[in-house]
């Protein structure tokens, strides 16, 4: 048991992956709002809008989770570990396409799995 069970400050690398959720908002905000845009009656499959929605709500998830990083609840972890997993996935589907980019995608999202699955991260979620 660490001391940060019994309600010691938050460690600093939970307050970076905070930091790191937060850009991840803004980013897959922007996208999402892109892609709703672009399918605005353009794309007779809805693939786009349909996209940018789940980009909106992935968004959406994640503030919600950087919010309530402070209170401590356990759910929280699990959620950003899910979420965060699967953007690696993502991340590499993009690279394997030719998305360079992608690879910033990979780094921060394991920055976050990191910070919150360190022991560290872990005991701050297990009060």
């Amino acid at each position: 048991m660490t001391v940060h069970q019994y309600g010691g400050p938050m460690p600093r690398q939970l307050k970076f992956a905070i930091g790191g959720l937060v850009f991840q908002v803004l980013a897959n905000g922007l996208v999402g709002l892109l892609l709703l845009g672009l399918s605005n009656g353009d794309d007779d499959s809805g693939v786009l809008g349909a996209i940018g929605g789940i980009t909106l709500f992935l968004a959406l998830v994640l503030a919600i989770c950087a919010a309530l990083v402070p209170r401590r609840l356990r759910w929280v972890r699990v959620t950003v570990t899910a979420i965060e997993g699967l953007a690696v996935l993502n991340g590499i589907v993009a690279l394997f396409s030719g998305s360079v980019p992608g690879l910033l995608g990979i780094v921060i999202a394991i920055a976050i799995l990191r910070a919150v699955n360190s022991p560290e991260g872990k005991a701050w979620f297990t009060v």
